[in-house]
């Protein structure tokens, strides 16, 4: 039975513009990254999910569906306007010609620049570590991140590989959502948030390590219990006892 509405997580399940403007979800396939992402999906009533791995699917997430950035721009400029709208972009990220080395990073950037000026929305990128990583970055997706709060713009961020992501992107993040991950890399950049690595190393089943950072607030860790990868909801977040200096 899923929970009532007011006991799921408000900061996954609200659009909290201060709560947690940008969310970060890691995880390896069948963790409940995207699931959890999903929650938060729904509560928006305008919102962009780049999943371009699915190619011509169906998708995790329901809209719109955009194949090419034309098809994307052409959406935006018929329902952009509106109060409520939702895209799903499954068309190619890069846009090379024949005989060119992918540079993913440029190539992304077309794409990046129109999703920037869009405001009160959220953007959803699936397989972020393709996009963005401490070396390249397309700066309208960094500039979304650092300055999109004036424009109403949240993220979710959603990778396999923590490692990858650019680190200054999960730094800014006000809710990072973790499950058991045991890659030497992926868990030292869960460290550089303060993870408390032996309660990730204790979880069972469908179980995922929480940060909520709100801004103005005290950053407090949450265990949040699944019954399922696909449940939307986690149930009671339990607070861990708080650390005391020696």
């Amino acid at each position: 039975m899923p929970l009532p509405r007011d006991r799921i997580l408000p900061d996954t399940s609200t659009p909290p513009m201060p709560g947690s403007r940008i969310a970060v979800n890691l995880g390896k396939t069948g963790s409940g990254k995207t699931w959890t992402s999903r929650a938060r999906w729904w509560t928006w009533p305008r919102g962009v999910a780049i999943d371009t791995k699915l190619g011509g699917g169906e998708g995790e997430y329901p809209g719109w569906p955009a194949h090419s950035l034309q098809e994307l721009e052409a959406l935006l400029k018929k329902h952009a306007g509106g109060e409520h709208w939702r895209i799903s972009y499954r068309g190619p990220t890069h846009f090379t010609q024949a005989g060119r080395k992918l540079d993913p990073v440029a190539d992304a950037e077309p794409l990046f620049r129109v999703l920037a000026r869009l405001e009160s929305y959220l953007l959803v990128v699936e397989e972020a570590a393709d996009y963005c990583t401490d070396r390249k970055c397309p700066p309208s997706l960094r500039d979304m991140a650092f300055k999109g709060r004036t424009r109403g713009q949240a993220l979710t961020i959603n990778s396999q590989r923590p490692a990858s992501v650019a680190k200054d992107l999960i730094a800014e993040a006000q809710l990072v959502v973790a499950w058991p991950l045991q890659d030497p890399g992926d868990r030292e950049a869960l460290r550089d948030r303060n993870f408390p690595l032996e309660v990730l190393d204790g979880l069972e089943g469908h179980e995922s390590l929480r940060l909520l950072a709100p801004e103005g607030e005290r950053p407090r860790f949450y265990v949040c219990r699944c019954s399922t990868p696909h449940s939307e909801v986690c149930g009671d977040p339990l607070p861990l006892p708080e650390r005391r200096d020696p």
